[in-house]
């Protein structure tokens, strides 16, 4: 883009390059009367021919005229201030996406190095081979510990713990291994009628992992936990205020793990 400006300059400046322009001229004619007479038709002498110089005389008058000059600028691009605003808010957005991505990257890769290292540990300590059960259910540990990280999450934002209930216990762990066993991640249609009456409010929690088949227990669970904590949908029957018992059901599947919380309010 080309900006045109407009500067004003007095005639003095062009005038002066005129009268020194001519004493230059005169230094050469020192011997030349007609140049001299030239100057003094003028109303100017010379006062010494070896230094040249001008007398103006003082009644001189001096008429000034206004010039107008046009000036082209290069200029870059010019942004609107909300665009450029608009701009840098969508880097910082994509740079935070970039960061938080490459973490869960480090973090997962960790974790299969973890997993990778209790696997080959395992081998050294029992070289027996036993085969792969299509499903297996999780007992106390992985319930325990996902039924522990619920609770603690509700104590951290001022909630009471909610209980371990046997009926929501069962139905929660038969659908997780109904699940594994169909490689399946699908809310169980009938989970509502399968624990019976006496409930206010009901809901359901479900994850899979199919790339943890070989992680530990507890970076399953951390994982499973925290994908609930990160959606706000399953993070809000976590802290649902109107749920008093929960049931925790984990199985082990040739797809991986499967986690199912159900949720009662009395």
């Amino acid at each position: 883009m080309r900006a045109r400006w407009r500067y004003r300059a007095g005639l003095a400046v062009g005038l002066a390059g005129t009268l020194v322009a001519g004493v230059a001229g005169a230094s050469g004619l020192d011997e030349n009367a007609a140049a001299r007479a030239d100057l003094a038709a003028l109303g100017m002498e010379v006062e010494d021919p070896a230094s040249p110089g001008i007398t103006v005389p003082e009644d001189a008058e001096w008429q000034l005229e206004e010039l107008d000059v046009a000036v082209e600028l290069e200029k870059t691009e010019i942004w609107h201030l909300r665009d450029a605003q608009i701009a840098a808010r969508n880097a910082a957005r994509q740079a935070l996406q970039e960061r938080e991505a490459a973490a869960a990257q480090r973090a997962a890769q960790q974790a299969q190095e973890r997993a990778a290292q209790q696997s080959a540990d395992d081998s050294a300590a029992d070289t027996s081979e036993e085969p792969v059960a299509t499903a297996s259910a999780g007992q106390g540990g992985e319930r325990g510990s996902l039924a522990s990280m619920v609770n603690n999450l509700r104590a951290q934002n001022g909630r009471n713990g909610l209980e371990r209930d046997g009926t929501l216990d069962s139905v929660a762990q038969s659908w997780a291994e109904w699940m594994a066993s169909n490689q399946t991640l699908q809310h169980n249609p009938n989970y509502r009628s399968q624990i019976g009456g006496g409930w206010s409010r009901s809901g359901e929690n479900i994850v899979r992992n199919t790339g943890a088949r070989n992680w530990s227990s507890g970076d399953i669970t951390s994982w499973m936990f925290n994908w609930w904590a990160n959606s706000s949908v399953h993070r809000g029957n976590m802290l649902d205020g109107g749920y008093t018992h929960v049931g925790v059901g984990y199985a082990m599947g040739n797809g991986g793990p499967y986690a199912v919380l159900v949720f009662g309010g009395r």
